[in-house]
Protein backbone atom coordinates (compact mmCIF):
# COMPACT_ATOMS: atom_id res chain seq x y z
CA UNK A 1 0.00 0.00 0.00
CA UNK A 2 3.00 2.56 0.07
CA UNK A 3 2.13 3.97 -3.74
CA UNK A 4 -0.42 5.40 -1.73
CA UNK A 5 1.73 8.16 -1.17
CA UNK A 6 1.90 8.74 -4.81
CA UNK A 7 -1.21 10.58 -4.80
CA UNK A 8 0.48 13.50 -3.50
CA UNK A 9 1.04 14.38 -6.96
CA UNK A 10 -1.99 15.81 -7.68
CA UNK A 11 -2.32 18.27 -4.54
CA UNK A 12 -0.85 20.71 -7.61
CA UNK A 13 -3.54 19.80 -9.68
CA UNK A 14 -6.59 19.97 -7.14
CA UNK A 15 -5.58 23.37 -5.50
CA UNK A 16 -6.04 25.03 -8.89
CA UNK A 17 -9.12 23.37 -8.37
CA UNK A 18 -10.26 24.63 -4.52
CA UNK A 19 -13.45 25.97 -5.03
CA UNK A 20 -15.19 22.97 -6.64
CA UNK A 21 -13.47 20.69 -4.27
CA UNK A 22 -14.83 23.01 -1.56
CA UNK A 23 -18.27 22.65 -2.73
CA UNK A 24 -18.09 19.06 -3.62
CA UNK A 25 -16.84 18.07 -0.15
CA UNK A 26 -19.82 20.26 1.29
CA UNK A 27 -22.09 18.15 -0.86
CA UNK A 28 -20.27 15.40 0.55
CA UNK A 29 -21.19 16.53 4.14
CA UNK A 30 -24.71 17.21 2.63
CA UNK A 31 -25.22 13.45 1.57
CA UNK A 32 -23.62 11.80 4.15
CA UNK A 33 -25.48 13.74 7.31
CA UNK A 34 -28.39 12.86 5.03
CA UNK A 35 -28.53 9.32 5.35
CA UNK A 36 -26.98 9.66 9.23
CA UNK A 37 -29.78 11.39 9.93
CA UNK A 38 -32.58 9.15 8.22
CA UNK A 39 -31.46 6.71 10.59
CA UNK A 40 -32.36 7.87 13.70
CA UNK A 41 -35.71 9.37 12.00
CA UNK A 42 -36.07 5.36 10.85
CA UNK A 43 -36.09 4.85 14.88
CA UNK A 44 -38.29 7.53 15.49
CA UNK A 45 -41.20 6.77 12.99
CA UNK A 46 -41.10 2.40 14.00
CA UNK A 47 -41.28 3.14 17.47
CA UNK A 48 -43.89 6.37 17.23
CA UNK A 49 -46.13 5.89 14.52
CA UNK A 50 -46.11 2.11 13.14
CA UNK A 51 -48.57 1.81 16.23
CA UNK A 52 -50.63 4.48 15.78
CA UNK A 53 -51.50 6.02 12.62
CA UNK A 54 -53.21 8.19 13.06
CA UNK A 55 -50.61 10.33 15.59
CA UNK A 56 -51.38 14.35 14.64
CA UNK A 57 -47.45 14.37 13.87
CA UNK A 58 -47.89 11.86 11.13
CA UNK A 59 -47.43 14.44 8.52
CA UNK A 60 -45.04 16.71 9.91
CA UNK A 61 -42.50 13.49 9.72
CA UNK A 62 -43.75 12.68 6.32
CA UNK A 63 -43.09 16.31 5.15
CA UNK A 64 -39.38 16.22 7.08
CA UNK A 65 -38.69 12.75 5.03
CA UNK A 66 -39.78 14.27 1.92
CA UNK A 67 -37.33 17.56 2.66
CA UNK A 68 -34.54 15.10 3.59
CA UNK A 69 -34.83 13.32 0.65
CA UNK A 70 -34.75 16.45 -1.42
CA UNK A 71 -31.51 17.37 0.29
CA UNK A 72 -30.17 13.80 -0.42
CA UNK A 73 -31.13 14.09 -4.15
CA UNK A 74 -29.98 17.88 -4.55
CA UNK A 75 -26.13 17.27 -2.43
CA UNK A 76 -25.87 13.79 -4.74
CA UNK A 77 -26.39 15.77 -8.10
CA UNK A 78 -24.12 18.75 -6.75
CA UNK A 79 -21.53 15.97 -5.99
CA UNK A 80 -21.84 13.89 -8.74
CA UNK A 81 -21.33 16.98 -11.54
CA UNK A 82 -18.18 18.68 -9.37
CA UNK A 83 -16.10 15.76 -8.93
CA UNK A 84 -16.27 14.39 -12.67
CA UNK A 85 -15.97 18.53 -13.57
CA UNK A 86 -12.42 18.31 -10.94
CA UNK A 87 -11.87 14.95 -12.75
CA UNK A 88 -11.98 16.14 -16.41
CA UNK A 89 -10.14 19.61 -15.25
CA UNK A 90 -6.89 17.18 -13.49
CA UNK A 91 -6.94 15.13 -15.95
CA UNK A 92 -6.51 18.10 -19.07
CA UNK A 93 -3.86 19.68 -16.84
CA UNK A 94 -1.80 16.55 -16.39
CA UNK A 95 -2.25 15.81 -20.08
CA UNK A 96 -0.87 19.82 -20.98
CA UNK A 97 2.39 19.12 -18.87
CA UNK A 98 3.07 15.65 -19.69
CA UNK A 99 3.08 16.57 -23.44
CA UNK A 100 4.72 20.27 -22.81
CA UNK A 101 7.29 17.99 -21.05
CA UNK A 102 7.89 15.68 -24.13
CA UNK A 103 8.55 18.62 -26.28
CA UNK A 104 11.78 19.59 -24.01
CA UNK A 105 13.48 16.30 -23.40
CA UNK A 106 16.43 15.68 -25.59
CA UNK A 107 15.98 13.44 -28.92
CA UNK A 108 18.40 10.53 -26.61
CA UNK A 109 15.14 10.14 -24.72
CA UNK A 110 13.00 9.06 -27.46
CA UNK A 111 15.97 7.34 -28.78
CA UNK A 112 15.67 4.48 -25.81
CA UNK A 113 11.79 4.76 -25.39
CA UNK A 114 9.00 3.32 -27.39
CA UNK A 115 6.73 6.24 -28.67
CA UNK A 116 3.70 4.08 -27.43
CA UNK A 117 4.77 3.79 -24.04
CA UNK A 118 4.90 7.69 -23.86
CA UNK A 119 1.38 7.87 -25.62
CA UNK A 120 0.21 5.46 -23.08
CA UNK A 121 1.33 7.16 -20.59
CA UNK A 122 -0.31 10.52 -21.59
CA UNK A 123 -3.81 9.04 -22.81
CA UNK A 124 -4.21 6.21 -20.40
CA UNK A 125 -3.00 6.95 -17.07
CA UNK A 126 -4.44 10.41 -17.20
CA UNK A 127 -7.59 8.60 -17.96
CA UNK A 128 -6.85 6.15 -14.69
CA UNK A 129 -6.42 9.57 -12.71
CA UNK A 130 -9.36 11.02 -14.21
CA UNK A 131 -12.13 7.92 -13.07
CA UNK A 132 -9.92 8.17 -9.45
CA UNK A 133 -10.54 11.72 -8.69
CA UNK A 134 -14.07 12.05 -11.05
CA UNK A 135 -15.36 8.96 -9.50
CA UNK A 136 -13.57 7.15 -7.04
CA UNK A 137 -11.92 9.46 -4.76
CA UNK A 138 -15.25 11.20 -3.93
CA UNK A 139 -16.92 7.57 -3.45
CA UNK A 140 -13.88 6.74 -1.50
CA UNK A 141 -14.63 10.04 0.55
CA UNK A 142 -18.28 9.29 1.07
CA UNK A 143 -17.65 6.24 2.27
CA UNK A 144 -15.10 6.71 5.07
CA UNK A 145 -17.49 9.76 6.34
CA UNK A 146 -20.44 7.11 6.27
CA UNK A 147 -18.04 4.67 8.12
CA UNK A 148 -16.86 6.97 10.85
CA UNK A 149 -20.46 9.04 11.33
CA UNK A 150 -22.08 5.46 11.58
CA UNK A 151 -19.30 4.12 13.97
CA UNK A 152 -19.93 6.92 16.26
CA UNK A 153 -23.98 6.70 16.26
CA UNK A 154 -23.35 3.28 16.71
CA UNK A 155 -21.06 3.12 19.58
CA UNK A 156 -24.06 5.97 21.35
CA UNK A 157 -26.85 3.09 21.04
CA UNK A 158 -25.34 -0.23 21.71
CA UNK A 159 -21.76 -0.37 23.07
CA UNK A 160 -21.88 -4.11 22.90
CA UNK A 161 -23.35 -4.58 19.85
CA UNK A 162 -20.60 -1.96 18.56
CA UNK A 163 -18.10 -4.38 19.35
CA UNK A 164 -19.02 -7.40 17.16
CA UNK A 165 -18.16 -4.62 14.47
CA UNK A 166 -14.44 -3.60 16.35
CA UNK A 167 -14.02 -7.60 16.26
CA UNK A 168 -15.14 -7.65 12.56
CA UNK A 169 -12.84 -4.77 11.25
CA UNK A 170 -9.44 -6.61 11.29
CA UNK A 171 -11.04 -9.61 10.26
CA UNK A 172 -11.79 -7.31 6.90
CA UNK A 173 -8.77 -5.06 6.92
CA UNK A 174 -6.76 -8.34 6.63
CA UNK A 175 -7.88 -9.73 3.10
CA UNK A 176 -7.58 -6.05 2.01
CA UNK A 177 -3.61 -5.31 2.72
CA UNK A 178 -3.21 -8.78 1.09
CA UNK A 179 -4.95 -8.38 -2.04
CA UNK A 180 -4.06 -4.94 -2.28
CA UNK A 181 -0.25 -5.18 -2.53
CA UNK A 182 -1.37 -7.84 -5.63
CA UNK A 183 -3.71 -5.71 -6.87
CA UNK A 184 -0.80 -2.83 -7.13
CA UNK A 185 1.75 -5.67 -8.66
CA UNK A 186 -1.05 -6.39 -11.24
CA UNK A 187 -1.86 -3.26 -11.58
CA UNK A 188 1.90 -1.59 -12.71
CA UNK A 189 2.00 -4.99 -15.09
CA UNK A 190 -0.93 -4.06 -16.90
CA UNK A 191 0.01 -0.65 -17.69
CA UNK A 192 2.74 -1.07 -19.04
CA UNK A 193 1.72 -3.78 -20.77
CA UNK A 194 -1.02 -1.24 -21.82
CA UNK A 195 1.72 1.02 -23.54
CA UNK A 196 3.36 -1.74 -24.97
CA UNK A 197 0.62 -2.47 -27.11
CA UNK A 198 0.03 1.00 -28.33
CA UNK A 199 4.01 1.17 -29.41
CA UNK A 200 2.75 -2.23 -31.55
CA UNK A 201 -0.11 -1.10 -33.35
CA UNK A 202 1.27 2.70 -33.70
CA UNK A 203 4.25 1.08 -35.15
CA UNK A 204 2.26 -1.11 -37.80
CA UNK A 205 -0.10 1.03 -38.35
CA UNK A 206 2.45 3.88 -39.40
CA UNK A 207 4.19 1.20 -41.36
CA UNK A 208 1.31 -0.25 -43.25
CA UNK A 209 2.52 0.25 -46.90
CA UNK A 210 5.62 -1.40 -45.96
CA UNK A 211 4.01 -4.34 -44.57
CA UNK A 212 1.48 -4.81 -47.16
CA UNK A 213 4.31 -5.06 -49.85
CA UNK A 214 6.20 -7.62 -47.98
CA UNK A 215 2.74 -9.39 -47.20
CA UNK A 216 3.29 -9.35 -43.78
CA UNK A 217 -0.09 -8.46 -42.55
CA UNK A 218 -0.79 -11.78 -40.61
CA UNK A 219 2.44 -11.72 -38.96
CA UNK A 220 1.79 -8.64 -37.65
CA UNK A 221 -1.73 -9.69 -36.48
CA UNK A 222 -0.07 -12.10 -34.52
CA UNK A 223 2.21 -9.55 -33.32
CA UNK A 224 -0.60 -7.32 -31.60
CA UNK A 225 -2.86 -10.34 -30.94
CA UNK A 226 0.15 -11.60 -28.62
CA UNK A 227 0.55 -8.08 -27.15
CA UNK A 228 -3.62 -8.36 -26.51
CA UNK A 229 -3.45 -12.06 -25.10
CA UNK A 230 -0.81 -10.92 -22.74
CA UNK A 231 -2.61 -8.04 -21.39
CA UNK A 232 -5.83 -9.43 -21.31
CA UNK A 233 -4.38 -12.37 -19.39
CA UNK A 234 -2.84 -9.78 -16.76
CA UNK A 235 -6.16 -7.85 -16.28
CA UNK A 236 -8.41 -11.33 -16.03
CA UNK A 237 -5.80 -11.90 -12.90
CA UNK A 238 -5.97 -8.26 -11.96
CA UNK A 239 -10.21 -8.95 -11.73
CA UNK A 240 -9.86 -11.98 -10.51
CA UNK A 241 -8.21 -10.72 -7.08
CA UNK A 242 -10.38 -7.83 -6.82
CA UNK A 243 -13.23 -10.10 -7.17
CA UNK A 244 -12.09 -12.57 -4.56
CA UNK A 245 -11.62 -9.38 -2.38
CA UNK A 246 -14.60 -8.20 -2.94
CA UNK A 247 -15.93 -11.69 -2.27
CA UNK A 248 -14.59 -11.66 1.14
CA UNK A 249 -15.69 -8.19 2.26
CA UNK A 250 -19.18 -8.59 1.29
CA UNK A 251 -19.46 -12.22 2.91
CA UNK A 252 -17.68 -11.22 5.68
CA UNK A 253 -19.44 -8.08 6.09
CA UNK A 254 -22.87 -9.42 6.20
CA UNK A 255 -22.04 -12.44 8.04
CA UNK A 256 -21.39 -10.04 10.82
CA UNK A 257 -24.58 -7.78 9.99
CA UNK A 258 -26.48 -11.44 10.55
CA UNK A 259 -24.85 -11.70 13.70
CA UNK A 260 -26.00 -8.10 14.86
CA UNK A 261 -29.23 -8.78 14.23
CA UNK A 262 -30.01 -12.16 15.65
CA UNK A 263 -28.20 -10.68 18.60
CA UNK A 264 -29.49 -7.84 19.10
CA UNK A 265 -33.34 -9.69 18.75
CA UNK A 266 -32.47 -10.55 22.55
CA UNK A 267 -31.89 -7.11 23.32
CA UNK A 268 -35.67 -6.00 22.03
CA UNK A 269 -37.21 -9.30 23.99
CA UNK A 270 -35.31 -8.15 26.80
CA UNK A 271 -36.46 -4.69 26.96
CA UNK A 272 -33.49 -3.18 26.60
CA UNK A 273 -33.84 -1.69 23.33
CA UNK A 274 -36.97 -0.90 21.24
CA UNK A 275 -37.22 -2.06 17.28
CA UNK A 276 -37.19 1.66 16.10
CA UNK A 277 -33.41 1.88 17.92
CA UNK A 278 -32.50 -2.14 16.94
CA UNK A 279 -33.85 -1.03 13.14
CA UNK A 280 -31.71 2.08 13.38
CA UNK A 281 -28.56 0.10 14.95
CA UNK A 282 -28.75 -2.72 12.01
CA UNK A 283 -29.80 0.04 9.18
CA UNK A 284 -26.83 1.76 10.38
CA UNK A 285 -24.21 -1.63 10.45
CA UNK A 286 -25.38 -2.03 7.03
CA UNK A 287 -24.25 1.62 6.33
CA UNK A 288 -20.94 0.86 8.03
CA UNK A 289 -20.35 -2.53 6.64
CA UNK A 290 -21.61 -1.07 2.88
CA UNK A 291 -19.34 1.86 3.43
CA UNK A 292 -16.07 -1.02 4.42
CA UNK A 293 -17.45 -3.13 1.37
CA UNK A 294 -17.42 0.26 -0.81
CA UNK A 295 -13.74 0.94 0.42
CA UNK A 296 -12.55 -2.54 0.15
CA UNK A 297 -14.01 -2.55 -3.37
CA UNK A 298 -12.28 0.86 -4.48
CA UNK A 299 -9.07 0.16 -2.97
CA UNK A 300 -7.82 -1.67 -5.92
CA UNK A 301 -8.56 1.11 -8.35
CA UNK A 302 -7.24 3.90 -5.50
CA UNK A 303 -3.53 1.48 -6.10
CA UNK A 304 -4.12 1.46 -9.37
CA UNK A 305 -4.21 5.13 -9.95
CA UNK A 306 -1.30 5.79 -7.64
CA UNK A 307 0.56 3.76 -10.38
CA UNK A 308 -0.44 5.91 -13.01
CA UNK A 309 0.65 9.09 -10.77
CA UNK A 310 3.72 7.48 -9.54
CA UNK A 311 4.46 6.83 -13.38
CA UNK A 312 3.18 10.48 -14.78
CA UNK A 313 5.06 12.26 -11.75
CA UNK A 314 8.23 10.50 -12.71
CA UNK A 315 7.71 11.29 -16.35
CA UNK A 316 7.53 14.68 -15.69
CA UNK A 317 10.66 14.59 -12.89
CA UNK A 318 12.85 13.74 -16.17
CA UNK A 319 15.41 16.14 -17.02
CA UNK A 320 16.64 16.79 -20.73
CA UNK A 321 20.05 15.49 -21.38
CA UNK A 322 20.43 19.17 -22.78
CA UNK A 323 20.73 20.92 -20.38
CA UNK A 324 21.42 25.26 -20.81
CA UNK A 325 23.64 27.01 -18.56
CA UNK A 326 21.63 29.45 -16.41
CA UNK A 327 24.11 32.70 -17.78
CA UNK A 328 23.90 31.06 -21.73
CA UNK A 329 25.10 33.95 -24.58
CA UNK A 330 21.95 34.52 -26.82
CA UNK A 331 22.75 34.57 -30.08
CA UNK A 332 19.73 36.37 -32.23
CA UNK A 333 21.76 38.98 -32.73
CA UNK A 334 25.16 37.70 -33.90
CA UNK A 335 26.19 37.27 -37.61
CA UNK A 336 27.68 34.07 -38.81
CA UNK A 337 31.44 33.89 -38.53
CA UNK A 338 32.83 30.56 -38.20
CA UNK A 339 32.03 26.79 -36.85
CA UNK A 340 34.87 25.02 -35.64
CA UNK A 341 34.39 20.98 -34.68
CA UNK A 342 37.81 20.59 -32.59
CA UNK A 343 38.41 17.04 -32.20
CA UNK A 344 35.00 15.67 -31.52
CA UNK A 345 33.96 12.53 -30.58
CA UNK A 346 30.58 10.98 -30.26
CA UNK A 347 28.44 8.04 -29.54
CA UNK A 348 25.28 7.76 -29.48
CA UNK A 349 23.45 6.88 -25.98
CA UNK A 350 22.06 4.31 -27.55
CA UNK A 351 25.44 2.71 -28.05
CA UNK A 352 27.86 4.26 -25.85
CA UNK A 353 30.51 1.70 -26.89
CA UNK A 354 30.45 2.39 -30.21
CA UNK A 355 31.99 5.74 -31.36
CA UNK A 356 30.55 7.70 -34.52
CA UNK A 357 32.28 10.15 -34.53
CA UNK A 358 36.38 10.21 -34.03
CA UNK A 359 38.65 13.06 -33.18
CA UNK A 360 36.79 14.71 -35.97
CA UNK A 361 37.99 18.12 -36.93
CA UNK A 362 37.00 21.42 -39.52
CA UNK A 363 35.60 24.34 -39.91
CA UNK A 364 33.39 26.02 -42.00
CA UNK A 365 34.06 30.04 -42.88
CA UNK A 366 30.24 32.33 -43.64
CA UNK A 367 28.65 32.20 -46.72
CA UNK A 368 30.50 28.26 -47.38
CA UNK A 369 28.90 25.62 -49.60
CA UNK A 370 29.96 22.85 -48.05
CA UNK A 371 29.14 18.91 -49.07
CA UNK A 372 29.74 15.62 -46.47
CA UNK A 373 30.21 12.66 -48.11
CA UNK A 374 31.10 9.07 -47.39
CA UNK A 375 29.51 5.41 -46.66
CA UNK A 376 26.54 4.93 -44.85
CA UNK A 377 26.91 5.07 -41.51
CA UNK A 378 30.19 7.15 -41.33
CA UNK A 379 28.89 9.79 -39.45
CA UNK A 380 27.74 12.45 -41.53
CA UNK A 381 24.40 13.06 -40.34
CA UNK A 382 25.37 12.96 -37.18
CA UNK A 383 27.63 15.93 -37.72
CA UNK A 384 24.22 18.23 -38.74
CA UNK A 385 22.43 16.75 -35.02
CA UNK A 386 25.74 17.54 -32.95
CA UNK A 387 25.57 20.85 -34.69
CA UNK A 388 21.52 21.62 -33.09
CA UNK A 389 23.11 20.14 -30.60
CA UNK A 390 20.26 17.68 -30.53
CA UNK A 391 23.01 15.77 -29.03
CA UNK A 392 26.38 17.04 -26.39
CA UNK A 393 30.09 15.58 -27.67
CA UNK A 394 31.56 12.87 -25.69
CA UNK A 395 35.33 14.58 -25.74
CA UNK A 396 36.26 17.70 -27.68
CA UNK A 397 34.01 20.74 -28.87
CA UNK A 398 32.17 22.33 -31.21
CA UNK A 399 32.64 26.48 -31.09
CA UNK A 400 30.23 28.90 -33.05
CA UNK A 401 31.92 32.06 -33.82
CA UNK A 402 34.37 30.97 -31.22
CA UNK A 403 31.58 30.42 -28.92
CA UNK A 404 31.22 26.55 -27.08
CA UNK A 405 27.41 25.45 -28.32
CA UNK A 406 27.17 24.32 -24.57
CA UNK A 407 27.36 28.05 -23.64
CA UNK A 408 25.18 29.45 -25.72
CA UNK A 409 21.79 30.11 -25.64
CA UNK A 410 19.82 26.48 -27.30
CA UNK A 411 16.32 28.40 -28.90
CA UNK A 412 18.96 31.34 -30.58
CA UNK A 413 21.93 28.18 -31.54
CA UNK A 414 19.08 26.35 -33.21
CA UNK A 415 17.27 29.76 -34.90
CA UNK A 416 20.47 29.64 -36.56
CA UNK A 417 19.86 26.72 -38.68
CA UNK A 418 17.20 25.37 -41.46
CA UNK A 419 16.91 21.93 -41.49
CA UNK A 420 15.23 19.39 -44.15
CA UNK A 421 16.01 16.15 -43.89
CA UNK A 422 15.98 13.41 -46.60
CA UNK A 423 12.50 12.28 -45.18
CA UNK A 424 11.40 15.78 -44.18
CA UNK A 425 8.60 15.71 -41.73
CA UNK A 426 5.17 17.41 -42.81
CA UNK A 427 2.16 17.94 -40.10
CA UNK A 428 -1.40 16.50 -40.44
CA UNK A 429 -2.85 20.03 -42.15
CA UNK A 430 -2.88 22.17 -45.28
CA UNK A 431 0.39 22.94 -47.64
CA UNK A 432 -0.21 27.17 -45.91
CA UNK A 433 -0.06 25.14 -42.64
CA UNK A 434 3.08 23.51 -43.32
CA UNK A 435 5.14 26.23 -44.45
CA UNK A 436 3.67 28.66 -41.95
CA UNK A 437 5.31 26.40 -39.26
CA UNK A 438 8.70 27.87 -40.60
CA UNK A 439 7.96 31.01 -39.42
CA UNK A 440 4.23 31.31 -37.67
CA UNK A 441 4.90 35.19 -37.26
CA UNK A 442 4.79 35.29 -41.41
CA UNK A 443 2.37 37.17 -43.09
CA UNK A 444 0.25 35.35 -46.29
CA UNK A 445 2.03 36.75 -48.84
CA UNK A 446 5.38 35.93 -47.06
CA UNK A 447 4.35 31.96 -47.10
CA UNK A 448 3.14 32.29 -50.70
CA UNK A 449 6.46 33.68 -51.43
CA UNK A 450 8.56 31.22 -49.83
CA UNK A 451 6.24 28.81 -51.64
CA UNK A 452 7.22 30.25 -55.28
CA UNK A 453 10.91 30.07 -54.51
CA UNK A 454 10.60 26.45 -53.37
CA UNK A 455 8.70 25.16 -56.52
CA UNK A 456 5.38 24.52 -54.24
CA UNK A 457 3.29 26.90 -56.30
CA UNK A 458 4.16 24.51 -59.62
CA UNK A 459 1.50 21.70 -57.76
CA UNK A 460 -0.20 23.64 -54.88
CA UNK A 461 -2.15 25.95 -57.75
CA UNK A 462 -2.79 23.02 -59.51
CA UNK A 463 -4.99 21.45 -56.03
CA UNK A 464 -9.43 22.77 -55.85
CA UNK A 465 -8.31 23.89 -52.88
CA UNK A 466 -4.70 25.26 -53.66
CA UNK A 467 -2.68 26.08 -50.25
CA UNK A 468 -5.84 25.07 -47.95
CA UNK A 469 -5.19 21.58 -49.51
CA UNK A 470 -5.37 18.89 -46.63
CA UNK A 471 -2.00 17.03 -46.95
CA UNK A 472 -3.60 13.57 -44.71
CA UNK A 473 -1.78 12.09 -42.02
CA UNK A 474 2.37 12.84 -42.33
CA UNK A 475 1.42 13.91 -45.37
CA UNK A 476 0.62 10.45 -46.68
CA UNK A 477 -1.31 12.71 -49.53
CA UNK A 478 1.94 13.93 -51.18
CA UNK A 479 4.34 13.01 -53.69
CA UNK A 480 8.46 12.77 -52.28
CA UNK A 481 8.93 15.70 -54.36
CA UNK A 482 6.22 17.91 -53.10
CA UNK A 483 7.35 17.02 -49.42
CA UNK A 484 10.32 18.36 -50.14
CA UNK A 485 9.44 21.47 -51.90
CA UNK A 486 7.14 22.09 -48.40
CA UNK A 487 9.97 21.60 -46.29
CA UNK A 488 12.08 24.11 -48.50
CA UNK A 489 9.60 26.40 -48.41
CA UNK A 490 9.29 26.07 -44.36
CA UNK A 491 13.36 26.63 -44.45
CA UNK A 492 13.04 29.59 -46.61
CA UNK A 493 10.30 30.97 -44.83
CA UNK A 494 12.60 30.89 -41.20
CA UNK A 495 15.35 32.75 -43.23
CA UNK A 496 17.94 31.27 -41.31
CA UNK A 497 21.52 31.66 -42.15
CA UNK A 498 22.71 28.31 -42.16
CA UNK A 499 21.05 25.74 -44.32
CA UNK A 500 21.52 22.16 -43.21
CA UNK A 501 20.69 19.35 -45.96
CA UNK A 502 20.64 16.01 -44.96
CA UNK A 503 20.20 13.65 -47.99
CA UNK A 504 17.67 16.15 -49.44
CA UNK A 505 17.38 15.23 -53.36
CA UNK A 506 18.91 11.49 -52.43
CA UNK A 507 14.96 9.81 -52.87
CA UNK A 508 13.98 11.90 -55.83
CA UNK A 509 13.37 11.47 -59.46
CA UNK A 510 15.48 13.62 -61.40
CA UNK A 511 12.77 16.05 -62.28
CA UNK A 512 12.42 16.54 -58.75
CA UNK A 513 15.61 16.79 -58.32
CA UNK A 514 16.32 19.22 -60.66
CA UNK A 515 13.10 21.74 -59.28
CA UNK A 516 14.44 21.42 -55.71
CA UNK A 517 17.87 21.71 -56.29
CA UNK A 518 16.99 24.98 -58.40
CA UNK A 519 15.21 26.20 -55.83
CA UNK A 520 18.06 24.93 -52.99
CA UNK A 521 20.51 27.74 -55.17
CA UNK A 522 18.46 30.22 -55.10
CA UNK A 523 18.39 30.14 -51.39
CA UNK A 524 21.52 29.38 -50.74
CA UNK A 525 22.82 32.21 -51.65
CA UNK A 526 25.08 34.60 -49.19
CA UNK A 527 23.89 31.44 -46.42
CA UNK A 528 26.39 29.09 -45.63
CA UNK A 529 25.06 25.32 -46.83
CA UNK A 530 26.29 22.18 -45.16
CA UNK A 531 24.82 19.37 -47.52
CA UNK A 532 25.19 15.41 -46.92
CA UNK A 533 24.78 14.06 -50.04
CA UNK A 534 25.22 10.51 -52.10
CA UNK A 535 24.78 12.18 -55.67
CA UNK A 536 27.61 14.11 -57.66
CA UNK A 537 25.03 16.21 -59.04
CA UNK A 538 24.69 17.55 -55.42
CA UNK A 539 28.34 18.13 -54.63
CA UNK A 540 29.99 18.92 -57.20
CA UNK A 541 29.31 22.63 -57.01
CA UNK A 542 30.40 22.85 -53.30
CA UNK A 543 33.37 25.46 -52.63
CA UNK A 544 34.77 22.10 -50.10
CA UNK A 545 34.06 18.59 -50.09
CA UNK A 546 34.50 16.65 -46.45
CA UNK A 547 34.95 12.84 -46.97
CA UNK A 548 34.10 11.60 -43.09
CA UNK A 549 35.52 7.54 -43.01
CA UNK A 550 34.77 5.97 -39.43
CA UNK A 551 34.25 8.36 -38.11
CA UNK A 552 36.78 11.28 -39.34
CA UNK A 553 38.01 13.59 -41.67
CA UNK A 554 40.40 11.94 -44.60
CA UNK A 555 39.92 14.46 -47.41
CA UNK A 556 39.02 18.02 -48.01
CA UNK A 557 38.83 20.00 -51.16
CA UNK A 558 37.19 21.09 -54.16
CA UNK A 559 35.40 18.69 -56.36
CA UNK A 560 38.63 19.32 -59.47
CA UNK A 561 40.87 18.54 -56.24
CA UNK A 562 39.61 15.77 -55.19
CA UNK A 563 39.61 14.07 -58.30
CA UNK A 564 43.15 14.92 -59.13
CA UNK A 565 44.16 13.65 -55.86
CA UNK A 566 42.71 10.17 -56.51
CA UNK A 567 41.85 9.86 -52.92
CA UNK A 568 39.32 8.30 -50.66
CA UNK A 569 36.65 10.88 -52.68
CA UNK A 570 37.94 9.63 -56.38
CA UNK A 571 37.66 5.80 -55.00
CA UNK A 572 33.85 6.31 -53.41
CA UNK A 573 32.64 7.91 -56.39
CA UNK A 574 34.76 5.09 -58.57
CA UNK A 575 32.79 2.15 -56.19
CA UNK A 576 29.11 4.10 -57.10
CA UNK A 577 29.00 5.44 -53.17
CA UNK A 578 28.51 9.02 -55.14
CA UNK A 579 26.48 8.58 -58.43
Amino acid sequence: MQSISSLKFLKPYLQKQKIKVLIMLISLAVTSSSILVFSRYLSYVIDNFFSNSLNPEFLKFFIFQNALILLLAIGTAARYYFTASIGENVASNIKKDMFAHSMWLSPAYFEVNKTGDILSQIQNDTLIIQNLIGSNMSVALRNLVMFLGAGVMLVSMSSKLTLFIVVLTPIIVIPIIIFGRKIKKLSKESQIQQGLLTSVCEESIHSIKTIQSYCSERSEIDKCQASIQSGLTTSLRLARARALLTFAVIFLIFCGVGLILWYGGYDVVNGQMSPGELSSFVFLAVVCAGSIGGLAEISGEIIKSAVACERAAAFLELKPDIKELPNALDLHNTRFKDIEFRNVSFSYPSKKDIFVLKNLSFTIKANEKIAIVGKSGAGKSTILQLLMRFYDVDNGEILFNNIALKNANIKSLRGKFAYIPQDPTIFSGTIYDNILFGNPQANYDEVINAAKIAAVDEFASKLPHRYNSFVGQKGIMLSGGQKQRIALARAILKNSEILLLDEATSSLDYENEAIVKEAISIVSKNRVTITVAHRLSTVINADRIFVISDGGLVEEGSHQELIANHGPYFNLISLGNIL
